[in-house]
């Protein structure tokens, strides 16, 4: 696989950016669920704790049996009239900033289809009053009339179960504008004059015309203000025109206390409790011990909470179309998710659940989640209401999920156009730095190919490449080797005219002798010939000793182990020696410190020193000294042998410490060299961590030879 395609490869790693980040969402989706469910727990808990504390009557527990209601779905709920009452004054408009859901006053089964009038009425609650707004349309021309009787517009009963179980029914005829008459009787009594103070209302008359001013119909609103505790368990309205069988009710029959419709009002004292833990993505319901619903609050309007219509809020349908999917997968998603509730189930008043009957019973909170398609859609909570050890209702909050996904969808559509964002910037950069890269190594191959011919000869060297980064140095490594490669060529082609000199004149020598002494008669004459012929095996036998000592010491250093010298004394000693040896030579010694610790071997450091020493004798001028001094620098010993003669070409004093490297042109020395003496004393020192250089005297008299060894481990402490 090419370099190229490995980098591309590795470049697929970038895809792993979104994989992380989905993960990502998903633990902090996980995380935003589970702190959801504990703060709707705690908040479910708080309601709870705090409606226990109040006292035992707050459900309102009745004295008097409440009616068996024969209907199965149907409730009216009297929701909350905030900030402010509606002014009775029989002006509807201003009901449409309450937000309360008009309901249609249908007709008796038995009607005919061509009804003569309408109906529809709005009912809300504020502070210790229920608010009702009737507006009754008719199709033919009415007149209020300004008699007591008001019998040419259609009247209106309200029949009611109050707060104490009594069955009432109210009877309100319009007279004119801004006026009604308002009676009352229980079950089957007379009719008498209600109070004002329990009942009041104002009607006004309407003429409704269409676009261009033609009259449509003739219609008049009527507003009441009813005291809470006249509306209890039930209540009915009824449309009707005296002596006409036509009316228009919200019940079944308004006569009898059984068939009126159920009503749910909130606990004026739960409502102040429940109102201070509003959410704006939840809803709650609070209940007696008989599930008789005694609090509802649905933040999201709905107002028709039945079993069949009920839901918090209108969801727009779904569309699964393509170019929907594509849309959200470019990240176009909606700031606000809609999850739907699933509605309440409540008949004759009672809720029907299976969590709050589980909680009724048995005493236990509990918490469950709703899941659709896989999708987390809400969340709910219930915990019983404990007053004086017993239990006496229960809450049940449901929140929808909207926030949570509205977080991971941002979350989701933040790396998607990231990481597409990041995509888009990164590959121009990726593939112009990976061609560059390229290019520079193919040019480098090329180039490091060219150096060498056929037959493996190193024709040229390798131009390094000056920029610092790793190709840099792999180029500026790869000169550095080309250049030792031919050097190390040419010494392999001087290596055998080199060897063949050394060879030739002691075989020329010892072929001469044997000649000669075949054709001497007498030994004595042959005498010579022999000790020539074996000076010369000698010398041969010199040479190839010479020659494998380099590759024997080599082996030796795997075995060899350095221990504490005293340096100066060593070399006290072996000087003394060398006097012996070369007698006519001065050696001077200069010495700093009495005792200079070094790690190392004594017998390889006197091999190094009697090398150099003989290389100095050779090329060294008769009858001149050669000084030794050996001092300390720092953790360094310094050894510098000093001689008097020719000195080394500037071209030969890198490649003098080589094997086979030699220079005797100017040589007064009388033994043969193989240039092999400073190879091995090179192997030396490098053996003992050290350098070896050479270098020419200032004054142009002679060489220096500089050994830079470590101090010993134990003195450097």
């Amino acid at each position: 696989m090419t370099l190229r395609a490995r980098f591309n490869l590795l470049s697929i790693l970038i895809l792993f950016i979104p994989v992380a980040g989905w993960l990502i969402v998903d633990t902090t989706t996980g995380y935003l669920f589970d702190n959801q469910l504990q703060n709707l727990e705690q908040r479910t808990k708080s309601i709870a704790e705090t409606l226990s504390s109040l006292s035992s009557t707050i459900f309102e527990d009745k004295n008097e049996p409440q009616p068996v209601f024969i209907q199965t779905s149907d409730l009216t709920k009297v929701p909350i009239i905030r900030n402010m009452p509606p002014t009775i004054d029989g002006d509807l408009s201003e009901w449409r900033e309450f937000k309360l859901q008009e309901e249609a006053l249908t007709s008796e089964p038995s009607w005919p289809e061509s009804k003569t009038f309408s109906g529809a009425y709005r009912i809300g609650r504020y502070e210790n009053r229920i608010y009702i707004g009737v507006q009754v349309r008719s199709a033919s021309n009415r007149q209020f009339s300004d008699g007591s009787q008001g019998a040419n517009v259609e009247q209106v009963y309200l029949s009611t179960i109050n707060q104490y179980g009594t069955f009432k029914q109210y009877l309100i005829r319009p007279q004119k504008n801004g006026q009604v008459t308002i009676k009352v009787r229980n079950e089957d009594q007379q009719w008498e004059q209600a109070l004002y103070r329990e009942i009041r209302g104002e009607v006004r008359q309407l003429n409704l015309v269409n676009n261009i001013g033609e009259p449509l119909s003739q219609a008049y609103e009527l507003e009441l203000a009813i005291g809470r505790h006249l509306i209890g368990s039930a209540m009915c309205l009824v449309v009707f025109k005296p002596g006409e069988p036509n009316r228009l009710q919200s019940c079944q029959n308004h006569l009898d206390k059984n068939a009126l419709k159920p009503v749910q009002i909130n606990s004026p004292n739960i409502e102040a409790i429940v109102d201070s833990f509003r959410t704006a993505n939840s809803r709650l319901i609070v209940v007696n011990r008989d599930s008789v619903v005694q609090q509802q609050n649905d933040n999201y309007g709905s107002e028709n909470n039945t079993e069949e219509t009920n839901s918090s809020r209108t969801i727009p349908p779904s569309d699964n179309s393509v170019s929907r999917k594509v849309a959200s997968f470019l990240g176009f998603w909606p700031e606000q998710i809609l999850h739907e509730f699933e509605p309440w189930i409540i008949r004759s008043g009672k809720l029907e659940n299976i969590q709050v009957a589980d909680a009724l019973a048995e005493g236990k909170s509990s918490l469950s989640t709703k899941k659709t398609d896989g999708i987390t859609r809400f969340v709910t909570a219930v915990e019983p209401i404990f007053i004086d050890g017993q239990i006496k209702g229960a809450v049940l909050i449901q929140e929808s999920t909207d926030e949570v996904f509205a977080v991971r969808y941002q979350f989701i559509k933040g790396l998607t156009l990231g990481t597409i964002l990041f995509i888009f910037l990164y590959l121009p950069i990726h593939f112009l730095f990976l061609g560059k890269i390229t290019k520079r190594l193919k040019l480098l191959a090329k180039i490091t190919n060219d150096s060498i011919d056929g037959n493996g000869r190193v024709v040229k060297t390798i131009t390094p490449d000056k920029t610092k980064d790793e190709i840099g140095e792999v180029s500026q490594n790869l000169a550095e080797i080309s250049g030792r490669l031919k050097n190390y060529t040419n010494y392999l082609e001087n290596s055998a005219r080199r060897l063949s000199h050394e060879l030739r004149t002691p075989l020329a020598g010892l072929q001469s002798s044997i000649d000669l002494i075949k054709r001497s008669d007498n030994f004595e004459e042959a005498g010579p010939y022999i000790n020539r012929a074996e000076a010369g095996i000698e010398r041969l036998n010199r040479i190839i000793t010479n020659m494998s000592e380099a590759s024997d010491l080599e082996a030796s250093f795997q075995n060899e182990r350095l221990e504490p010298i005293d340096l100066s004394q060593l070399i006290i000693l072996s000087i003394e020696d060398y006097r012996e040896i070369y007698r006519q030579r001065e050696f001077e010694v200069i010495v700093t410190e009495k005792q200079i610790m070094v790690d190392g071997s004594a017998d390889s450091l006197r091999q190094m020193l009697d090398k150099i020493i003989d290389n100095a004798n050779d090329f060294g001028i008769r009858q001149t000294s050669i000084v030794i001094s050996l001092n300390v620098i720092a953790n360094n010993v310094i050894l510098q042998i000093m001689n008097s003669g020719p000195t080394i070409p500037d071209e030969k004093r890198e490649q003098i410490f080589d094997s086979l490297v030699s220079d005797r042109s100017d040589a007064v020395g009388r033994s043969s060299h193989l240039g092999l003496g400073l190879y091995v004393a090179r192997l030396i020192c490098e053996f003992h961590k050290g350098n070896i250089s050479v270098r020419n005297r200032s004054d142009g008299g002679g060489v220096t030879f500089e050994i830079s060894l470590p101090r010993s481990q134990s003195e450097q402490h």
